[in-house]
């Protein structure tokens, strides 16, 4: 408001007593015809110039005084809060399975990745049933993997090897030295999909070489219903690319057998088998003008579930002598 007035009567003076160029050219300023006509009154000569000169001066010294009031006023600039570096955290553990823990919250289940944990110490821990916890502290300064072997519970009697401090895992009853090794080459057979080839170094037979040297150790147990549970799913990809009994070593077939060799009542194994026969049945119905590929079918129907009840049906309703029989049958069936 302050600064409106002070510009309304800088004009108004403006318009009231002309600057230096305008009383040059009346210098007869203080003639009442001359002032009557141009000015509101007359005004002495003296104090023409001197006038203006102070009222603009007085004028523009509060205009600036207003205007450096409205810049202090102005708030200062929020500085930006520091960026926090963080790092990323990956867990795996031995078995997997294992629920973790950092800084006393839980996140999921080995093996686990954890994103922007921040730089500095963290505090980390690792549960599973039947087997003893394990917490560390760690002090991340760049990306990091842990990797964690959990020892299964002391059974009833046993007496621990040696004691450690907290934070670190219990070491409980003694094993062949060799089972850590071993467990390590399985485990990275297993990464590789090498489940059951190549004869003598896959990751079955190495978990099972283990179970000889410690019976019962969990990890080995562990290790084959991964086995288990890995080739259910390569089987199922084999079944849904047609992949039923070739080629060798690449078929749902010989997986489906491998698992009912670890576990011979899986479920999933036998269904399977099934499947299997199913989808050769399927093709020979749809090769039915081709004598050969048809037996060829049911020949690998056979094969595979010997003695199944649908698979003579088919081979009745399909082959020319099961076509025959059964004419004979309906026409003695229509004459009786």
């Amino acid at each position: 408001m302050l600064r409106l007035i002070f510009s309304l009567e800088f004009f108004r003076f403006r318009g009231t007593f002309p600057f230096r160029n305008a009383a040059t050219r009346f210098k007869d300023c203080p003639d009442a015809t001359q002032a009557s006509g141009r000015h509101h009154m007359p005004t002495p000569r003296h104090l023409c110039g001197r006038f203006v000169f102070h009222a603009s001066l007085a004028v523009a010294i509060t205009w600036l005084l207003l205007a450096g009031r409205s810049f202090a006023e102005l708030p200062a600039e929020t500085p930006l809060p520091p960026a926090i570096e963080t790092l990323l955290l990956h867990v795996e553990s031995r078995p997997s399975g294992a629920t973790l823990y950092l800084d006393g919250d839980r996140l999921g289940v080995t093996p686990f990745t954890v994103g922007r944990v921040k730089v500095g110490n963290h505090a980390l821990r690792l549960e599973k049933e039947s087997f003893n916890p394990v917490a560390m502290d760690l002090e991340l300064n760049e990306d990091t993997v842990v990797d964690l072997t959990l020892d299964s519970v002391l059974p009833a009697g046993a007496t621990p090897r040696a004691e450690v401090g907290e934070g670190k895992p219990v070491v409980i009853a003694s094993r062949p030295p060799e089972v850590d090794t071993l467990l390590a080459a399985a485990d990275k057979r297993f990464q590789a999909d090498q489940l059951t080839r190549p004869k003598g170094e896959n990751a079955l037979e190495i978990y099972q070489k283990v179970l000889k040297l410690a019976a019962d150790l969990p990890e080995a147990k562990q290790g084959i219903v991964r086995v288990v549970e890995r080739l259910l799913a390569m089987a199922r990809e084999d079944l849904d690319n047609w992949r039923l009994s070739r080629p060798a070593g690449e078929n749902a077939l010989e997986k489906y057998r491998s698992i009912l060799s670890i576990d011979a009542g899986n479920p999933g194994a036998k269904a399977g088998l099934e499947e299997i026969v199913d989808r050769l049945l399927t093709l020979a119905r749809h090769a039915s003008g081709n004598a050969r590929k048809v037996e060829a079918y049911l020949r690998q129907a056979e094969e595979v579930l010997p003695g199944l009840p649908r698979i003579a049906e088919t081979r009745a309703s399909l082959t020319p002598k099961g076509m025959e029989k059964s004419t004979a049958l309906q026409t003695s069936t229509s004459h009786n």
